[in-house]
C-alpha cells in the first residue's frame, strides 16, 4: 500500500485518491432521471437463529455471552462451546445442500470448490479443470476420501446470506464463509494458521481439532502448509461433536481430521480480515503528511546537510558524528509524534467504508417486505422520511477535479449475494451525488437513526428537500409515511 499510496504525497488529496480500484463508482447527479428501485434479496426460508445482529452473535456464542467473550477470547484464546444439543443449528447446511447447489448452478473449480487431500503432511489438490459436475464432487468424497472445500456458499443459500449479512452488521466488516466436508477417517487441509477471526459451527459428525500457538499473534497474512515438527505441542485439543462450536484467533495454527465414527460437515465463519489498527493507520497517514506538509513548515524545512555522512547502515553502529545522529534521530521522533494532530480519522474511515458497503451483503428481507419504493413519492413538505438502514448508507464529501465539492450518497441494499467477497466481478456500486449543501440534511438523516423527520425540518429550501427526498425514495433508501 505504501508503493500505491506514496506518489499523492506532494499532490492534492481526496478521498477518491485512496479509493480501491475495485470500488470505482457509477454515479447519479440528483436531477437525472432517476428510475425507482425494488429491493433484491429474501431469504426463502425461515432461518433457525434469531434476525437481529446482536441477538445472532448471542446466539452463536451461548451459553457465554457477548461481553464476555470479547473480555476473555476474542483475539486473546481459543473457545470451545460444547452443547450436547446436537439439533442445535438446525438445518443451516449439509452435504445435501452442496449436491443441490452444484446441480442448479455452473460452479467451477478453484473458484468455488476446491477437492484436496493430505498425503505425508503436505494437501493435495484434487481439483479438475473447469466447470464442476455434482457426481465427481461426490466420487471424491466418498470414494477417494477427499475433503471438499466450498467456497463462499452464503453467494447460494438465502439462510446463511441472511446469517453473515447479519454478522456483518454486528462486527461492522466483511463476514465469509466456507464449509468443509470430509469423509471417514480423512483430513483434508495441513497444519497452517489463518488471517481471520474464525468460528467452526459443526453441522454434523464430528471432528478432532488440534490448536497450537501462534507464530505470531493476529498477523495480517496466512500462512503456508506447516510442518507438524515444527509446530510444538498443541495447546488444545476438541472433539468438536454436531451442534458445538469453535473459535480462534487468527494466527492459531490447527489441523482437523475426522474419525472412524462417520464424516463431517462444517461450516467456518471468518470475519477482521485486514482490519487492524494498522489498516487504519496505512489509509490515514498519507493524508496527514500531506496535511503536515500545508500546515507545518518544520514539515517543509530541508534535510541537515551531509546527513547521509551519519545515518545509513555503515554508520548504524559507529561513533562517527554521533551527535548529529542524535539530533537527526530527535528531530524525525519529534516530526513523528506531532504527525497525529493531522489525521483526519473521518475522511479515513468514510475512505474504507467504501469498500465495506460496495463487497458487503445486502440486508435480508422478509418476503412480505421485498418491493419497494416505501410509503408514498415526496411530493409536499407534509411528508415524513427515515432511513430504511441507516448502517448500511453512507454520505462522503468529494472534491471533483474542478474544485466542486459534493455530498455522495452510496448503500449496500441493493448489493449482488452472488459476487459477495468477489467483487472485483461485481457491477460498479451505484451512488447519489447532492450538492454539497444537501450535506447537513443528510447528516440529519442519520443522526435520526431510522425514526421519522420532517421534510420541512431537514434545514433545506422545499425544493432542495423534496430533491433530496425523491432521490433517496427512488433508490429505496428511504421509507416515507404521510402526516
Amino acid at each position: 500500500k505504501w508503493g500505491e499510496l506514496s506518489h499523492c504525497f506532494f499532490q492534492e488529496l481526496s478521498p477518491s485518491d485512496f479509493m480501491p480500484p475495485k470500488t470505482q463508482k457509477k454515479r447519479k447527479t440528483v436531477g437525472e432521471n432517476l428510475p425507482v428501485k425494488k429491493s433484491k434479496i429474501s431469504a426463502e426460508v425461515a432461518p433457525s437463529f434469531p434476525l437481529t445482529p446482536e441477538a445472532l452473535f448471542e446466539w452463536l456464542v451461548s451459553p457465554s455471552n457477548a461481553s464476555g467473550f470479547f473480555d476473555q477470547y476474542w483475539e486473546k484464546q481459543p473457545l470451545h462451546v460444547k452443547r450436547d444439543d446436537p439439533d442445535f443449528y438446525g438445518k443451516l447446511f449439509s452435504l445435501d445442500n452442496v449436491e443441490e447447489i452444484f446441480r442448479a448452478h455452473q460452479l467451477v473449480y478453484g473458484e468455488n470448490v476446491n477437492v484436496c487431500k493430505l498425503r505425508q503432511g503436505k494437501k493435495v489438490s484434487h481439483n479438475k479443470k473447469g466447470v464442476v459436475k455434482a457426481d465427481d464432487l461426490l466420487k471424491a468424497f466418498h470414494k477417494d476420501g477427499c475433503t471438499l472445500q466450498f467456497l463462499q456458499p452464503q453467494q447460494f443459500s438465502s439462510t446463511l446470506s441472511t446469517m453473515n449479512s447479519l454478522l456483518e452488521d454486528f462486527f461492522g466488516c466483511l463476514v465469509g464463509a466456507n464449509v468443509y466436508l470430509t469423509p471417514t477417517g480423512a483430513q483434508g487441509l495441513a497444519p497452517h494458521h489463518d488471517d481471520v477471526e474464525v468460528f467452526i459451527l459443526q453441522l454434523e459428525g464430528t471432528k478432532h481439532w488440534k490448536l497450537y500457538r501462534p507464530m505470531l499473534a493476529l498477523p495480517r497474512d496466512y500462512s503456508p502448509d506447516l510442518d507438524e515438527a515444527d509446530i510444538g505441542e498443541p495447546i488444545m485439543e476438541v472433539e468438536l461433536k454436531q451442534g458445538d462450536m469453535l473459535y480462534f484467533p487468527r494466527g492459531t495454527i490447527h489441523q482437523a481430521k475426522t474419525q472412524s465414527d462417520g464424516p463431517s460437515t462444517h461450516i467456518t465463519l471468518s470475519t477482521y480480515q485486514n482490519n487492524a489498527w494498522f489498516d487504519f493507520l496505512m489509509a490515514a497517514l498519507p493524508t496527514a503528511l500531506v496535511n503536515a506538509f500545508k500546515q507545518n513548515i518544520e514539515f517543509r524545512r530541508g534535510l541537515p546537510r551531509q546527513y547521509l555522512d551519519y545515518v545509513g547502515q555503515v554508520h548504524k553502529d559507529t561513533d562517527n558524528m554521533s551527535s548529529m545522529r542524535e539530533q537527526f534521530e530527535n528531530q524525525l521522533k519529534s516530526l513523528a509524534g506531532q504527525l497525529s494532530k493531522y489525521i483526519d480519522v473521518d475522511t479515513t474511515a468514510d475512505v474504507l467504508s467504501t469498500d465495506f458497503v460496495h463487497s458487503r451483503l445486502p440486508p435480508p428481507v422478509p418476503k412480505d417486505d421485498e418491493e419497494g419504493p416505501f410509503g408514498p413519492m415526496p411530493r409536499s413538505e407534509n411528508i415524513l422520511i427515515k432511513l430504511r438502514h441507516p448502517s448500511r448508507t453512507r454520505m462522503m464529501l468529494e472534491t471533483d477535479e474542478d474544485g466542486e465539492t459534493f455530498a455522495i450518497v452510496f448503500n449496500s441494499i441493493n448489493n449482488s449475494q452472488r459476487h459477495h467477497m468477489n467483487s472485483r466481478d461485481a457491477p460498479p456500486p451505484e451512488s447519489l451525488r447532492f450538492p454539497a449543501h444537501f450535506a447537513s440534511a443528510i447528516v440529519a438523516l442519520f443522526t435520526r437513526q431510522g425514526d421519522f423527520v420532517k421534510i420541512s425540518e431537514l434545514g433545506l429550501s422545499t425544493a432542495d428537500a423534496l430533491t433530496l427526498a425523491g432521490a433517496l425514495w427512488a433508490e429505496s433508501l428511504v421509507e416515507t409515511h404521510e402526516i
